[in-house]
């Protein structure tokens, strides 16, 4: 069930396409500046984690609900692999080929797609190795909250899964998820060999409470 070969063509022509819809959109006339940043900041992101496997750097995959701000303050590049690997599979117009994948290991075809495209991606070979996988059943979705110990096995990486609280609203709760994020930072520092930025990280969060 482990992948023994990666092959990036697909990963790179994604790039390229992602840099061609750009440039066909602003060639168009005005554009919206949001839409704008969406393109340049996708483009920078898949450019990031290209850049970090080259160099041998970490970089990681992570799960919708998982915050993002946990990498920045580590200072990595990490990718959402639900999105990521959905634009993927949509950009290279390789629907059939990424759910036979994900079929041919056993992933049925009424599991959700969001979860089905990155296993199916991975299962092919087609993305990066990552240093680690962090998901979490933050969304209460058991699709998401059982893909990436899958997908850890196929690129034989570690996987850390941030556990969410029934009663998160409780005393006990906001304990638990205290601990479920100090463990999930403790996973990242040792898969990347450093501590956490608690100033950089600190810096984040209070921008986002400003806006």
């Amino acid at each position: 069930m482990k992948v023994t070969q990666i092959d990036l063509t697909g990963y790179d022509k994604c790039i390229a396409a992602l840099e061609k819809i750009k440039e066909h959109r602003m060639s168009l006339g005005p554009i919206v500046k949001g839409e704008e940043m969406y393109y340049t900041l996708l483009i920078q992101l898949f450019q990031e984690v290209r850049q970090a496997w080259d160099e041998g750097k970490p970089f990681f995959l992570y799960e919708m609900s998982v915050p993002n701000e946990l990498f920045v303050g580590m200072g990595v590049p990490a990718m959402e692999y639900d999105m990521i690997c959905g634009s993927m599979t949509t950009l290279l117009r390789a629907h059939e080929a990424v759910y036979g994948a994900a079929l041919k290991i056993g992933v049925r075809e009424e599991i959700c797609s969001a979860q089905r495209t990155p296993i199916g991606i991975l299962a092919k070979g087609w993305f990066p190795k990552p240093a680690g996988i962090v998901y979490t059943n933050l969304d209460q979705c058991d699709n998401c909250a059982q893909s990436a110990n899958i997908m850890g096995q196929l690129y034989d990486v570690p996987t850390y899964f941030l556990n969410r609280p029934f009663r998160w609203w409780s005393e006990r709760g906001v304990q638990m998820m205290i601990g479920e994020f100090e463990d999930a930072v403790a996973f990242l520092e040792e898969r990347i060999g450093r501590k956490m930025d608690w100033n950089k990280l600190d810096e984040i969060t209070n921008d986002l409470i400003e806006i």
